[in-house]
């Protein structure tokens, strides 16, 4: 086993090195304020481990009042990091009220003269925070990073065995009356856990801000800016496995394609900014009004395309409301009588359904929704011969 000097001068050399690399991650990426956090609780802990590393040097005050603390208060910014990282709400006072805790209890003489009474605390201190930073990853475990879970188990692992430290030294390493230098073989394991925590921490933290940030890209690149919906593409690649899933389990599956009426003389009337609203404001109906395992996307620049898993009545029941919530929100839009409608075209395959004859027929009914005077549903016809494997399509008017 190595002994104590090798392991704190391990300790400290690395989260010297890790300090820098998670100050240099955030200097790099300035959104991501848990690295701070994180590379401030490392900068803690280069104050308390040559502290205690120099406990026979040093006053009692220092080793084990003010180290100690400071080691409870790098629990504190850990814990912080998680919540910054979650983005929930924090207050820097946080991470130091735990040290003016502490030194308020050392100083009492039962606590501070009581080996095992003072590192019971500080193990309860220390893993409270882990337990509770943990806990903080846990909440957000519905983002999907694979990183989150190293990160959780960690901290989460080292915070039970804290806790269960307390016990065996009030109960087992203490109870027949040990002297303080029998403190050394605990010591050590604590800090070989330590310095695993440190190093592993680091490299997950690291993981976790870089995962969330290919993540963020990819949902950009997929994503249409204006409204939030899935773009062209996105919603493309995704109704064409929708279709293939409708296919395998022989289901009837339905496109709404959806435009925005006269959209050109509402920007030239009343401005692209007062256009952008009414876009988002179908954006927000169509997916208010979306059932489970549907998709909804902008394919245009005012035509939105919607799949379902429904035959031909309930995609139509879809569209028309749709049509009328529409019609009733975009009345009135940032003060101004705009009074945008939509027309829409529904067409629905069961069997053998192909996502290009799906769009090109909804397209079809669309304009003959546009022909009709529009602010209209139009559905397509469309006529399976299997026998055959030929589609005879029309727009029902």
């Amino acid at each position: 086993m190595l002994d104590l000097p090798t392991l704190f001068l391990a300790a400290g050399l690395s989260t010297f090195l890790l300090a820098g690399l998670l100050f240099a991650a955030w200097r790099q990426a300035p959104e991501h304020r848990a690295l701070a956090w994180w590379g401030g609780s490392y900068l803690v802990l280069l104050i308390a481990i040559p502290l205690l590393a120099m406990r026979s040097l040093l006053p009692p005050i220092f080793p084990f009042g003010l180290s100690n603390g400071l080691f409870i208060v790098a629990g504190a910014c850990a814990w912080i990091a998680a919540r910054r990282f979650e983005g929930r709400s924090y207050e820097a006072w946080w991470a130091f009220t735990p040290l003016a805790i502490w030194l308020a209890l050392y100083l009492v003489p039962a606590i501070g003269m009581n080996p095992p009474i003072r590192m019971a605390i500080v193990s309860i201190g220390i893993g409270g925070f882990l337990l509770a930073g943990a806990y903080e990853f846990w909440r957000g475990r519905r983002e999907p990073l694979i990183s989150r879970w190293p990160a959780i188990i960690t901290m989460a692992a080292l915070g039970i065995m804290l806790f269960v430290r307390v016990p065996f030294l009030i109960f087992v390493e203490f109870g027949a009356n040990k002297p303080p230098s029998d403190l050394q073989g605990s010591l050590t394991i604590v800090a070989m856990l330590g310095f695993v925590y440190i190093v592993i921490m680091a490299c997950n933290i690291l993981a976790m801000t870089k995962e969330r940030s290919e993540l963020a890209y990819r949902h950009q690149a997929r994503t249409d800016a204006l409204t939030q919906l899935l773009n062209r593409g996105a919603f493309l690649d995704e109704a064409e496995a929708g279709v293939e899933q409708a296919n395998a389990a022989a289901m009837p599956i339905s496109i709404v394609l959806v435009d925005l009426d006269r959209f050109k003389q509402v920007n030239d009337r009343f401005g692209h900014l007062v256009g952008d609203l009414v876009l988002q404001a179908l954006a927000q109906t169509a997916t208010a009004e979306l059932p489970a395992r549907s998709l909804v996307g902008r394919v245009g620049g005012e035509e939105f395309a919607v799949l379902l898993h429904q035959p031909a009545d309930q995609a139509a029941g879809y569209a028309e409301r749709l049509r009328q919530t529409f019609d009733a929100n975009a009345r009135i839009v940032d003060g101004q009588a705009v009074e945008a409608t939509l027309s829409a075209g529904v067409s629905t395959m069961h069997g053998n359904a192909k996502l290009l004859t799906l769009m090109a027929d909804a397209d079809r009914a669309l304009y003959a929704a546009k022909e009709s005077g529009r602010n209209i549903v139009r559905v397509a016809q469309v006529e399976i011969h299997a026998d055959q494997g030929e589609n005879a399509h029309s727009a029902a008017a």
